[in-house]
């Protein structure tokens, strides 16, 4: 095939096989790059859904304790001014009618004494921890992730069916997961990192470190896994047998990953 350029023919070089080969390798790239940004947004709206819906929850209990608690103090408070100000005015003009002012007060005191006593203690859930994102194609520890990041959306989804059955065991299982999400997000944002030095200081000896540390971190990220799976499994447990035994197993498991992340997190302040 030829083209004339200022009154020259000048004949296109055929491609080589291995620049047809180069070309169709980087068209696929391309393809699964896209495959895998897709995958990894699907994943990831799971993950941010099940987040929304818990903080959701977490300030609307939050909100509602508040309340009732304002409201009982509110009620104490105008109550015993009431009285007070009953009692002074018909002391000082000496008219029974003023003392008749006593009997409202009175019943609003009481009315926010016994809402304080019928408040219990705070809501005692932690808030819930915002999900991370997926490690591109290629990454060291991209298939840990795509597991830790499945395993917490099936804890954050469970939690709900925990929740009508026992209420103690979902606050241990949100206690848990609110507690191990962040040493694991930090595993996961330390890999990211590891990740882009690697690409861009390819043949150092900066990526050859960064690629072991990868390693050790992919495999801390994968025992992290095996406890939340460990989780999980105490919760099929216990919404099959709603038993006191069921909800052992569920707390231990929970200590379990806890007492994982805290030396997570002592390893890095080391």
């Amino acid at each position: 095939m030829t083209h004339t350029a200022y009154g020259i023919s000048v004949s296109q070089r055929p491609r080589t096989p291995a620049e047809i080969a180069a070309a169709v390798e980087q068209g696929l790239n391309r393809g699964l790059n896209l495959v895998d940004s897709l995958t990894a947004a699907t994943s990831h709206r799971s993950l941010s859904r099940e987040h929304r819906k818990a903080l959701n929850e977490y300030r609307r209990n939050r909100t509602t304790y508040v309340t009732r608690r304002e409201s009982a103090r509110i009620a104490m408070i105008a109550g015993g001014l009431a009285i007070a100000g009953s009692l002074a005015l018909g002391l000082l003009t000496a008219s029974p009618i003023f003392f008749l002012g006593i009997v409202p007060a009175g019943a609003l005191g009481a009315l926010g004494v016994m809402s304080w006593r019928r408040l219990g203690s705070p809501p005692r859930e932690l808030a819930p921890v915002p999900p991370v994102s997926a490690l591109p194609r290629k990454a060291i520890g991209r298939a840990e992730v795509n597991r830790y990041l499945n395993v917490r959306t099936q804890v954050m989804t469970v939690h709900g069916s925990i929740k009508s059955i026992h209420p103690d065991a979902a606050r241990e299982l949100r206690a848990a997961d609110s507690a191990a999400a962040p040493a694991l997000n930090t595993l996961v944002e330390r890999l990211a990192v590891l990740h882009e030095l690697r690409i861009k200081l390819p043949d150092s000896a900066a990526a050859n470190t960064a690629e072991t540390a990868c390693l050790a971190i992919s495999e801390r990220l994968q025992v992290g896994c095996e406890n939340y799976d460990v989780l999980l499994s105490a919760c099929a447990t216990l919404m099959a047998t709603p038993e006191l035994e069921s909800n052992t197993q569920l707390q231990t498991a929970a200590e379990s990953l806890i007492a994982y992340s805290y030396g997570l997190t002592r390893a890095a302040d080391l």
